[in-house]
């Protein structure tokens, strides 16, 4: 029993305040209520019978009185706990674990060195330039976070894109990078400094906001050293990863007649700011090699969200709503019986 009750709840127990006024109002407006007469009272023809119905008021006339006020109290009663909805536990039901992704900021190198083909697709040489964007594309279109932002990596460096959700809009930003589109140099140092100053509304601590740079390291040029907008960045909360494009020696060397002198990624600079920013470091040397990175961080900052539990609930109002119609219809049809009403024809 004792079980049974601490399950047992109402979801709006003010109403229950209403009892007492309730009580209050029967008591005041006892003997003085007035039924509605569904029904034509029945007319008597034979005076003997009017005689045995006389004898039968004044055998059980009192009885007959209290029997609908006592029936519209109970109905009253019903419909009062009605509105406080009582309802009994059943079973909770938790759903199931989920993470939710922070933001991410995408910082993509636009250097000379990003038209270097040291990359083969279906047999063909493909630019650093090109693989990167067909892979970004792909991370994008399958990226379930909330926010994406771009920015270019160049000299000096740019916001291509602020944070937002829209996922065509990002596709777009990304399709529209060439190479040369920040300058023929990069800033890593500048560019982590403005992600720093722009991006940092709302970062509250490390994972808030995930920056991803994407870039060979090539032709560095800047005043600040990009360790100290590593630095800048871990402060406001960011978490840094690298991803390098390109080899790191001259084996992969370009030999398609671009003109350009052969510039490895410099993966030890991508390790040291990896490790400042909190983050780790990957290298792309391959199309799978950076797709793999791609989804290692988004799943890395999936924020754990604690489960929810929900209880399921029966509710029981409905009962009291049928109880009370039954209390009050049958008071109604007994109040057309009261000897008050009945009238006898000689």
């Amino acid at each position: 029993m004792a079980d049974a009750l601490d399950h047992f709840h109402f979801l709006q127990p003010l109403w229950l305040l209403l009892i007492p006024l309730l009580a209050w109002w029967l008591r005041r407006s006892a003997g003085r209520l007035a039924w509605p007469t569904l029904l034509p009272p029945p007319r008597l023809r034979f005076p003997a019978l009017a005689h045995i119905a006389r004898q039968e008021e004044k055998a059980d006339g009192n009885k007959i009185r209290q029997l609908p006020a006592g029936l519209l109290a109970s109905a009253l009663l019903a419909f009062v706990i009605a509105l406080a909805q009582p309802m009994v536990d059943t079973v909770a039901v938790a759903e199931e674990p989920r993470a939710e992704p922070v933001d991410i900021v995408l910082l993509v190198g636009t250097a000379v060195t990003m038209n270097l083909r040291d990359y083969v697709a279906a047999g063909q040489p493909v630019t650093r330039m090109g693989m990167l964007k067909n892979l970004l594309a792909e991370f994008v279109a399958n990226y379930s976070g909330r926010n994406m932002g771009l920015v270019v990596l160049g000299d000096p460096p740019a916001i291509w894109l602020p944070l937002t959700d829209d996922r065509d809009v990002v596709l777009d930003a990304v399709g529209r990078l060439r190479t040369g589109l920040g300058g023929r140099l990069s800033d890593t140092g500048g560019a982590l400094k403005l992600i720093a100053e722009k991006f940092s509304r709302g970062a509250k601590k490390r994972d808030d906001k995930v920056v991803v740079l994407v870039t060979d390291a090539g032709m560095q040029l800047g005043s600040l050293p990009p360790e100290a907008g590593a630095r800048l960045l871990a402060d406001k909360g960011f978490t840094l990863h690298t991803i390098a494009i390109g080899a790191t020696g001259n084996a992969s060397a370009d030999e398609n007649g671009t003109g350009l002198i052969y510039e490895p990624v410099d993966m030890a600079l991508m390790q040291r700011l990896a490790e400042i920013g909190g983050g780790k470091a990957f290298h792309a040397t391959d199309a799978d090699a950076m797709a793999a990175a791609l989804r290692e961080i988004e799943q890395r900052h999936r924020r754990g969200v604690a489960t929810v539990t929900h209880q399921l609930v029966r509710p029981l109002y409905p009962w009291l709503v049928g109880l009370g119609m039954i209390f009050l219809l049958l008071a109604i049809a007994l109040s057309q019986r009261s000897p008050a009403r009945r009238r006898a024809t000689p």
